[in-house]
């Protein structure tokens, strides 16, 4: 079951990314919050 879900995970991140870039992080960490989805920027990723 688990090979499933992330089957296309790469393609998904892709069309993730050219989405997420079309607006800066500020637009969509007030978006989340709006509709109620705890989001905060990623400072480091290690």
């Amino acid at each position: 079951m688990t090979a499933l879900r992330i089957a296309n995970n790469v393609a998904l991140m892709q069309i993730l990314a050219e989405q997420l870039r079309q607006q800066p992080t500020a637009h969509w960490l007030k978006a989340l919050e709006e509709i109620g989805i705890p989001a905060e920027p990623v400072l480091h990723y290690d």
